[in-house]
């Protein structure tokens, strides 16, 4: 599962490259938990707009019954890609309110809970496809992060990941309906990968 990603303002520059009419806004590396506000690129009116959305989903939205990841506080934070349109929490948003969250890397732990980070070799952003419904709990929407099996980078930390879009494919998952079960079937690039264990070794 995914649960915690980082941006800083490599996020910016994407955000501003793609046109969609923001103000930066990040200085620096920050990470991202469940429960906080986070940056994501959704579909308005058959526009692109970025909002801030509250990431997981609470327990009560679910009926107990969401089958997606929960974290340590109950959110659901993940939904899976193989099932996402199959389970009732995940499908009218996996369907029609389909979502980016852009990051600069996310992090995966492994059975020894050695944190490991993941981003592109060239340090450009990631874009993570999600969905988003409404917050019961007030205004606006929250998202969830769908997780795919991992690639050959991720493996050897975690059998998951998460579904991690190409540029050219942005769109298609905002706006195309029917590109979605193809999408969802994607198998992300490979990723460098950071592990302070490793890097300790090296010094020491």
């Amino acid at each position: 599962m995914c649960c915690r990603y980082y941006v800083d303002d490599s996020v910016d520059a994407l955000l501003k490259e793609l046109d969609l009419g923001y103000a930066p806004m990040h200085r620096g590396r920050e990470d991202r938990f469940p429960s906080c506000f986070a940056l994501t690129v959704c579909a308005r009116d058959g526009h692109t707009a970025v909002e801030k959305m509250k990431w997981g989903f609470p327990q009560g939205m679910s009926g107990g019954n969401g089958h997606g990841s929960e974290n340590r506080s109950g959110l659901v934070i993940n939904a899976r890609a193989e099932t996402v349109l199959e389970r009732p929490l995940f499908r009218d948003g996996a369907r029609s309110r389909r979502c980016l969250i852009p990051a600069a890397g996310f992090y995966e732990w492994n059975r020894e809970k050695e944190k490991a980070a993941f981003y592109r070799p060239d340090r450009t952003p990631l874009l993570m496809a999600g969905i988003c419904l409404p917050d019961p709990e007030g205004d606006g929407d929250r998202f969830v992060i769908i997780t795919t099996g991992a690639n050959r980078s991720v493996f050897p930390v975690h059998e998951r990941m998460p579904l991690i879009l190409e540029r050219g494919q942005w769109k298609n998952w905002l706006f195309d309906g029917a590109s979605v079960e193809n999408l969802l079937a994607f198998q992300p690039e490979p990723l460098e990968r950071f592990q302070e264990y490793e890097q300790q070794t090296l010094v020491f």
